[in-house]
């Protein structure tokens, strides 16, 4: 097992890199991808109010079928390059070692509680892990978004980059047929239709 530190822009990652040992033995090679188990470290929010009042956009939308898998590479010079890291230096990794593998995935938006946006438009939004190259990147303890799911998001966006939830845990609630909110598994914070109408409206102090 390698163990790697690296410090992205919004979140500290530890990659594990679980090496099988079918290299080593007479039994057959399996087909599986290697496993690259990430662990982020992201700022927590005491209340529905808190993401409301940290988000660009809020949105209830529907997962696409799809996505696309990227590498975003640290930035020297802004607090996130590995060589300045204890972990050590990017020398000799590959371009997935070196920084952040994420999933871009694109969501269909139904309703726009704050920001710019419109029903019916597409949005991207990444998400940590993602398979390149014949590795399996997985963030523990999230739950990566899926096709045809219908979600509420609290979203940071960019000019020039995708989307990404405040927090893949506590940013994120999956709608349920009666059009209520469902929080994800260890998410303490209840969303409501009520709470939302009266965080646009102004009501919460």
């Amino acid at each position: 097992m390698t163990m790697r530190r690296l410090k992205p822009a919004l979140v500290v990652a530890v990659v594990s890199v679980l090496l099988g040992a079918a290299a080593c033995s007479s039994q057959p090679v399996s087909s599986e991808p290697e496993t690259v188990t990430i662990s982020g470290s992201y700022p927590g929010y005491s209340s529905v109010k808190q993401l409301w009042s940290t988000a660009d956009l809020v949105i209830e939308a529907t997962v696409q079928p799809g996505g696309r898998v990227i590498v975003i590479m640290p930035v020297a010079g802004d607090g996130t390059d590995p060589q300045a890291d204890p972990g050590g230096s990017l020398a000799g990794l590959t371009k997935e070692e070196a920084g952040l593998v994420y999933t871009v995935r694109t969501v269909v938006v139904s309703r726009v509680l704050k920001g710019k946006a419109s029903a019916g438009q597409q949005i991207e939004v990444k998400e940590m892990g993602g398979t390149r190259n014949g590795v399996r990147y997985v963030e523990e303890g999230a739950t990566p978004l899926t096709e045809k799911s219908r979600v509420l998001l609290f979203l940071q966006t960019y000019p020039d980059s995708a989307a990404s939830l405040l927090n893949p845990q506590q940013a994120r609630f999956d709608l349920d047929g009666a059009g209520g909110y469902r929080s994800l598994p260890g998410n303490a914070l209840r969303a409501t239709q009520a709470d939302l109408d009266a965080l646009r409206a102004g009501r919460v102090s």
